[in-house]
Protein backbone atom coordinates (compact mmCIF):
# COMPACT_ATOMS: atom_id res chain seq x y z
CA UNK A 1 0.00 0.00 0.00
CA UNK A 2 1.15 3.60 -0.76
CA UNK A 3 0.82 6.61 1.13
CA UNK A 4 1.37 10.51 -0.12
CA UNK A 5 3.08 10.42 -3.09
CA UNK A 6 3.69 6.38 -3.95
CA UNK A 7 5.92 6.55 -0.72
CA UNK A 8 4.89 3.47 1.81
CA UNK A 9 4.10 4.13 5.03
CA UNK A 10 6.25 3.75 8.04
CA UNK A 11 5.36 3.03 11.93
CA UNK A 12 7.59 5.48 13.81
CA UNK A 13 6.26 4.47 17.16
CA UNK A 14 7.14 0.67 18.56
CA UNK A 15 3.87 0.21 19.62
CA UNK A 16 5.26 -3.21 21.32
CA UNK A 17 7.10 -0.86 23.94
CA UNK A 18 5.10 1.32 26.59
CA UNK A 19 4.78 5.00 26.14
CA UNK A 20 5.65 6.65 29.17
CA UNK A 21 4.70 10.32 30.26
CA UNK A 22 6.82 11.42 32.55
CA UNK A 23 6.08 15.43 32.66
CA UNK A 24 3.46 17.92 30.89
CA UNK A 25 3.38 21.23 30.50
CA UNK A 26 1.46 24.43 29.50
CA UNK A 27 -2.04 22.78 28.26
CA UNK A 28 -4.03 24.58 26.26
CA UNK A 29 -7.43 24.03 23.95
CA UNK A 30 -5.86 23.23 20.54
CA UNK A 31 -9.20 24.94 19.11
CA UNK A 32 -12.23 26.67 19.34
CA UNK A 33 -14.16 24.03 19.59
CA UNK A 34 -12.14 22.60 22.52
CA UNK A 35 -11.92 18.99 20.92
CA UNK A 36 -8.27 18.29 21.08
CA UNK A 37 -5.60 19.71 23.40
CA UNK A 38 -1.76 21.07 22.78
CA UNK A 39 0.67 20.83 25.32
CA UNK A 40 4.47 20.03 25.86
CA UNK A 41 5.11 16.40 26.99
CA UNK A 42 8.07 14.67 28.39
CA UNK A 43 8.27 11.07 27.60
CA UNK A 44 10.22 8.43 29.39
CA UNK A 45 13.53 7.87 27.81
CA UNK A 46 13.54 11.19 25.63
CA UNK A 47 16.14 13.72 26.61
CA UNK A 48 13.67 16.58 25.28
CA UNK A 49 9.72 17.84 25.84
CA UNK A 50 8.12 17.57 22.83
CA UNK A 51 5.08 19.59 21.00
CA UNK A 52 1.85 17.13 21.29
CA UNK A 53 -1.70 17.54 20.30
CA UNK A 54 -4.26 14.81 22.41
CA UNK A 55 -7.51 14.50 20.92
CA UNK A 56 -9.82 11.52 22.12
CA UNK A 57 -9.34 10.20 18.77
CA UNK A 58 -5.91 9.85 18.77
CA UNK A 59 -5.14 6.22 16.69
CA UNK A 60 -2.38 5.45 19.39
CA UNK A 61 -3.48 4.65 22.53
CA UNK A 62 -1.30 7.02 24.59
CA UNK A 63 -2.59 9.99 22.56
CA UNK A 64 -6.34 9.02 23.79
CA UNK A 65 -4.84 8.25 27.67
CA UNK A 66 -3.40 11.68 27.55
CA UNK A 67 -6.33 13.92 26.34
CA UNK A 68 -8.37 11.52 29.07
CA UNK A 69 -5.64 12.80 32.09
CA UNK A 70 -5.36 16.52 30.50
CA UNK A 71 -9.48 16.45 30.59
CA UNK A 72 -9.36 14.83 34.72
CA UNK A 73 -7.13 17.88 35.54
CA UNK A 74 -4.13 15.40 36.05
CA UNK A 75 -1.76 18.07 34.38
CA UNK A 76 -3.13 21.14 35.50
CA UNK A 77 -5.86 23.62 34.12
CA UNK A 78 -6.39 23.80 30.30
CA UNK A 79 -5.75 27.17 29.14
CA UNK A 80 -7.96 28.51 26.38
CA UNK A 81 -7.34 28.32 22.58
CA UNK A 82 -4.47 30.64 21.35
CA UNK A 83 -5.86 31.80 17.87
CA UNK A 84 -3.14 33.41 15.76
CA UNK A 85 -3.79 36.76 14.14
CA UNK A 86 -2.11 38.21 11.13
CA UNK A 87 0.37 36.91 8.82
Amino acid sequence: MSGIWGVKPVQILDTSVPVVVENVRTPVWGNAAQTSIVCMVKFAGMSDELPFSADPTDPEPHGRALYQDLISGRWGDIGPCVVPTGP
